[in-house]
């Protein structure tokens, strides 16, 4: 298997589970627990790739409401999870396309420290993720 010739199409997981960014930040946990993920893309009404939500940024959320509160206990939880997750989806700084090299996303994703990236069409339809897992099954298999 030659790496150097492989692009993201060869690579990419097709199976991209997602969630509208009018999800509640409440379904947005479930979905992480649920499916064992860290993080997922969010889309659009017109299921166009708006960005991505993580753990770290619902971690972010809640702590910041909590700093907010004068008290820890006049914090109505219930309240911060009931939200849209719209406010706290992070815009990915990289996107590919299905025929950018492996060997480039690697570079990347290295430099800049991302565990995944996300590949797209030319309309921003979401087609695939490529997680570091992903690169560790590569290694694996050749």
């Amino acid at each position: 298997m030659n790496v150097d010739s492989l692009t993201a199409a060869e690579v990419m997981n097709r199976n991209v589970k997602t969630l509208s960014r009018s999800s509640k930040l409440k379904e947005l946990m479930r979905f992480l627990m649920e499916n064992h993920i860290s993080g997922v893309p969010v889309v659009d009404e017109q299921s166009k790739f708006v960005g991505v939500v993580s753990t770290t940024d619902v971690l972010r959320r809640i702590t910041l409401q909590i700093a907010l509160k004068e008290e820890f206990a006049s914090t109505d939880l219930a309240e911060v999870i009931d939200k849209t997750i719209e406010s706290i989806i992070s815009r990915p700084l990289f996107n590919f396309k299905e025929t950018d090299r492996i060997k480039d996303i690697a570079k990347v994703m290295m430099e800049k420290g991302i565990h995944r990236v996300f590949i797209v069409d030319g309309g921003n339809n979401l087609k695939g993720v490529i997680s570091a897992m992903d690169f560790v099954k590569l290694v694996g298999k050749s």
